[in-house]
């Protein structure tokens, strides 16, 4: 525990940068939420609606998990804040540990919105299809987390590791398709 602590104030502006970027990452995702779920509703509602509720999730669960597990860490760290020994150390395994419940609360979310897009015909048959299988293998990576903490880091890093691939191109290709369409909006007025 005082090795952790002395880590977070050593590099304290280092950790200040990562729980922005935490911070900025989940409000993004509240905000892809809600446009994922305006790209697909038509195709479904009440499933878009569902997916809409679990993705929202994860910005929510995110947020509070890097207040709890990023901020009160740094605030015992710089002598803001005083607590028992070992009370920053046990908020950061917390956050930890909690990035298992976000990844699975993603994968039925992020599944069920692929799974619209396949419907929909909006993102290609391949793309959609991996992002299913990438989301539903996000929630076996958070659920064999919990179950089994001493996972090898080898089946964690392929996991996420395809996932982070996954999600890289397939934003890519809606950015990308939606500069297509919106340049093939304005050529035709």
């Amino acid at each position: 525990p005082e090795s952790l602590v002395a880590s977070i104030a050593s590099q304290e502006l280092l950790f200040r940068i990562g729980v922005l970027a935490d911070v900025v990452l989940y409000a993004l995702v509240l905000v892809l939420s809600v446009a994922l779920y305006l790209l697909v509703r038509e195709v479904d509602q009440p499933l878009a609606l569902g997916a809409l509720v679990l993705r929202s999730a994860e910005g929510v669960v995110g947020l509070v998990v890097t207040t709890v597990g990023g901020v009160v860490p740094l605030l015992i760290a710089t002598d803001a804040l005083t607590v028992a020994p070992g009370t920053a150390a046990a908020l950061f395994a917390l956050r930890e540990s909690a990035l298992d419940i976000i990844l699975i609360l993603i994968g039925p979310g992020g599944a069920v919105f692929c799974y619209l897009f396949l419907q929909s015909r909006l993102v290609p048959r391949g793309l959609a299809i991996w992002g299913i299988a990438t989301y539903v293998s996000m929630v076996a990576l958070g659920s064999l987390r919990l179950v089994l903490p001493d996972l090898p880091a080898s089946i964690t890093t392929v996991l996420y590791a395809q996932g982070g691939v996954f999600e890289v191109l397939f934003g890519l290709w809606l950015l990308f398709r939606t500069a297509q369409v919106l340049s093939d909006d304005r050529a035709n007025t």
